[in-house]
């Protein structure tokens, strides 16, 4: 009996893998539900008991796991939307020639922040390329990537830790990561265990900035949870409007958001505004 779940889990990591390396994209959501759905397993409890890293049980904050799949904030999620596997799905999945690329890429950009000498009088963008990539890490990994660098690109933006500056991928499959501060938190990565440790320090400051914002907000608790990965979690109760409540007048908010962190701030704070501020227009 205990087997069973992660002979589950096991499969569906190993579904999003053998797609990815065959078909070079991940699948869309009803692919991955009906071929579990078709051996007899239940795709919904397996990716219940998936661990995952931040506000796993809240309405905000980065929360960061195994699998991934792309959707809108609040709705249900749609057949078409892919799913894939972060760098941490990979390693569970056995893939350490995709999780030693990856570390690698890290450690490239760590080393280009490093190393860089700023101008004292122009701003300088620090870029990393996927040339660069072929030149540094390929005679590394025995001459040949395990990803082309369009796959490297998809896999790499599911990352926090890439969540930095601009990107772009051109029409050829190249692309260019802009490299900032930020990954300076990482100049000491170097195995996928430290690296899920960062992120969950990640994951724990995002929640807490995000309650800084809401200064009505009861403070985060952080509680200890078992799981493979994490063995923390930040809970927020937020409580509820009673319905009696008086309604204000009509009045229109405006929240503003520039990169991918602070949209994904701005589109949690809408539900949790309405619900604090009735009548309040988000």
């Amino acid at each position: 009996m205990s087997e069973a779940p992660h002979a589950a889990t096991d499969r569906g990591r190993g579904l999003l893998s053998d797609t990815f390396r065959t078909h070079g994209a991940w699948p869309p959501r009803q692919f991955v539900e009906q071929t579990i759905d078709n051996e007899g397993l239940d795709p919904v409890a397996i990716v219940a008991r998936l661990p995952t890293l931040g506000r796993s049980r809240g309405i905000y904050g980065l929360t960061y796991g195994l699998v991934w799949t792309r959707g809108n904030f609040g709705s249900l999620y749609q057949p078409s939307d892919p799913v894939g596997l972060t760098v941490a799905g990979w390693h569970q999945a056995g893939a350490e020639d995709i999780v030693s690329l990856f570390l690698g890429v890290l450690g490239l950009a760590t080393r280009k922040l490093r190393e860089f000498v700023p101008d004292p009088v122009h701003v300088v963008d620090i870029i990393l390329t996927s040339g660069d990539v072929r030149s540094e890490l390929g005679p590394s990994l025995d001459g040949a990537l395990p990803l082309q660098s369009s796959q490297l690109d998809e896999v790499l933006s599911q990352e926090p830790s890439m969540w930095s500056g601009s990107r772009g991928l051109m029409e050829d499959g190249e692309w260019r990561w802009q490299i900032g501060r930020e990954f300076r938190r990482y100049y000491d990565v170097s195995t996928i265990e430290r690296y899920v440790d960062e992120i969950r320090l990640v994951a724990v400051e995002s929640a807490l900035a995000a309650d800084a914002l809401i200064p009505f907000l009861p403070a985060p608790q952080v509680v200890e949870d078992e799981g493979h990965m994490s063995d923390r979690d930040v809970v927020v109760d937020v409580p509820a409007v009673p319905n009696n409540a008086p309604t204000p007048e009509p009045k229109q908010l405006f929240l503003s958001w520039g990169r991918l962190a602070s949209k994904t701030i701005a589109t949690a704070l809408t539900p949790i505004l309405e619900a604090k501020l009735p009548g309040v227009l988000t």
